[in-house]
């Protein structure tokens, strides 16, 4: 069978100032019809590079050399306007971040309409119908309010659902996805490689998956290609590569995801005697959506939610997208105003606090966003970016000694000195992820919230980065507020683990105990959401697995996971009493007892 993407000697260089960036060497891949080609490697392996140059998107001073063939036809060097006959039309495009890809004035409906009226010459009216099936295409409920929401208004994981119906929107024949899971918590990364195993096997789909994650690829590619330093290092059937791979390269990379999956519990850190570096009482955060007229319509994001985080201590916060996770961390931040309970920075209330003591304390809690290029200046480098807290907290500094703080920061996370004056576009998501870790962490701060600092890193990056975070607790006392969607991560760094719904909190546990022993039914989903590195085991998980978003149940209060829970009875719609086994281990569900051993 001929291949439908035939990339021949590809070649992508960077001619900067300072020497020219050989970002993929020599590259030979092809992909058949109806196959699946995962693609890995590690951050800056040239995987994104690799397809931006295929589809003539690498802007100046790239360079590329080589042959892809889409179908026959030459792709390198073809006009602007033919290949924009291409892209949207017969190649679909999932990006990295959604979040910087999705026009962020456009309605989702109208994105989509607009691929179905230029490639398709549709109507306005029949693009709308269209764009309706698609969203319902991607298991998203609701889709007639979606269609009218903005892409701000969408959780990470519908973002995702929306991004992958608008590359779906003129019935490509490939589609290439880059890194569609990055930033998705485990249900709902399960939900969006289930959906596109079902897209992958109920149609003449083909699929190029470049991500970090073997997990990911261990359920959905018939084959897998390793990228290291633009060079491709083994390519072979997902099976060989995950279980008996040739190169030690390979056998170092999945190596280390195995670790990683079944990294002993962390060590004891942060002592109850410890001082409380950042707590919250009862804290509610509610959003008010515009209606039409003068009125607008409360949304609760966050509700009652107490917490203690300790010098030295690090505690995870999971759940699913639109749980409240990143609400939690700007409100704990006052970075959003919360609407009810109380938040205590180091033991005093900000509210209390002048604006001097408050300037000050931020210099102390640092916040690492979950978006890595979003949260960057794009006007900016690296090391002015860096340079940017000490500018404002320490502006008595002299300049030998900040430039010497930043470049030692860089090398703390992992990047390169040469890398300090390149701009956020021309770095990769997983280096943008390293260079805002650097930004929180030139302060010194006495508490990191981290909000996703792994989802764009390869499992050796994440291996470093968790190193570099336990060393932080452990020499200087730092306590971490660790948000995740990576579970692995969780039990290596942290000792307790808050899990969280519907901006509701439904277990705390310290994190030994919550592995071994979940206590509520959606924890135990989350746990059983975690990919299997088995290409032979996690195809058939993924075929159980739900594509659809799950439903949210009907009515204000109760239980917030009733509407999908399996013991759920007509009391779970009354308020759950937060109580547990024991003060350590606490949870709202009113069936803990009656439920069936893990």
């Amino acid at each position: 069978m001929s291949a439908l993407l035939d990339i021949r000697g590809l070649c992508v260089d960077f001619h900067t100032p300072a020497a020219v960036v050989h970002a993929v060497r020599d590259l030979t891949l092809s992909v058949s019809p109806g196959e699946c080609l995962g693609v890995v490697g590690e951050s800056g392996a040239g995987k994104s590079q690799a397809f931006m140059a295929v589809l003539g998107l690498l802007a100046p001073p790239a360079r590329v050399r080589g042959s892809a063939r889409f179908r026959g036809r030459e792709l390198l060097g073809l006009a602007a306007g033919a290949l924009d006959q291409l892209r949207g039309a017969r190649i679909g495009t999932v990006f990295q971040d959604p979040s910087s890809c999705l026009t962020p004035h456009l309605r989702i409906g109208a994105q989509i309409s607009e691929v179905r009226v230029r490639h398709l010459r549709e109507s306005a009216r029949q693009a709308r119908r269209a764009a309706h099936a698609l969203l319902e295409r991607v298991h998203i409920a609701d889709a007639a309010r979606r269609l009218q929401q903005y892409p701000h208004e969408l959780s990470g994981g519908l973002r995702q659902r929306a991004m992958i119906a608008l590359a779906l929107a003129a019935s490509p024949q490939l589609l290439i996805a880059d890194e569609p899971t990055s930033s998705l918590d485990v249900t709902v990364q399960a939900q969006i490689l289930a959906l596109l195993l079902e897209l992958k096997r109920s149609g003449s789909l083909t699929l190029v998956l470049i991500t970090h994650d073997l997990g990911a690829v261990a359920g959905l590619a018939d084959r897998i290609g390793v990228l290291r330093d633009g060079t491709l290092v083994e390519c072979g059937s997902a099976q060989q590569v995950l279980e008996a791979a040739r190169t030690p390269y390979a056998r170092a990379l999945v190596g280390a995801a195995r670790a990683l999956n079944g990294a002993a519990p962390a060590r004891e850190g942060g002592s109850p005697t410890a001082p409380v570096a950042l707590a919250a009482e009862n804290l509610s955060v509610t959003y008010h959506r515009p209606r039409w007229g003068l009125t607008s319509e409360p949304v609760p994001a966050l509700a009652e939610v107490s917490l203690a985080l300790h010098a030295g201590e690090s505690l995870a916060v999971v759940g699913e997208s639109g749980s409240g996770k990143s609400t939690l961390a700007r409100a704990l931040l006052k970075l959003l105003p919360p609407s009810a309970g109380r938040i205590l920075w180091q033991g005093a209330s900000p509210e209390t606090l002048g604006p001097a003591a408050v300037r000050a304390c931020r210099a102390r809690l640092q916040l690492i966003f979950q978006d890595g290029l979003a949260s960057l200046d794009p006007r900016q480098r690296a090391l002015d970016i860096v340079a940017e807290g000490l500018s404002v907290h320490a502006p008595g500094l002299p300049v030998a000694e900040r430039e010497e703080r930043v470049l030692r920061a860089l090398a703390q996370v992992g990047l390169e000195p040469e890398l300090a004056q390149r701009f956020p576009h021309q770095l990769s998501g997983g280096q943008c992820q390293r260079l805002g870790l650097a930004r929180a962490m030139v302060l010194e701060p006495a508490v990191l919230v981290c909000d996703e600092p792994l989802s764009a890193l390869d499992v050796s990056s994440q291996a470093q980065l968790l190193e570099l975070l336990q060393a932080l607790k452990h020499r200087h006392g730092v306590a971490l507020l660790f948000i995740t969607h990576n579970l692995a991560s969780v039990r290596a760094l942290c000792e307790r683990v808050l899990v969280l719904l519907r901006g509701r909190m439904v277990e705390l546990a310290p994190a030994a105990t919550l592995f071994s022993a979940p206590g509520h039914p959606y924890t135990r989903e989350l746990l059983d959401s975690v990919p299997l590195l088995d290409a032979q085991r996690e195809p058939e998980r993924l075929r159980r697995a739900r594509a659809s978003a799950p439903e949210e149940p009907a009515g204000e209060g109760g239980c917030p996971y009733r509407g999908r829970c399996g013991y759920a009875q007509p009391a779970c719609a009354m308020a759950p009493v937060w109580e547990g086994p024991s003060a350590e281990h606490r949870l709202a569900c009113r069936r803990w007892r009656e439920l069936p051993p893990p």
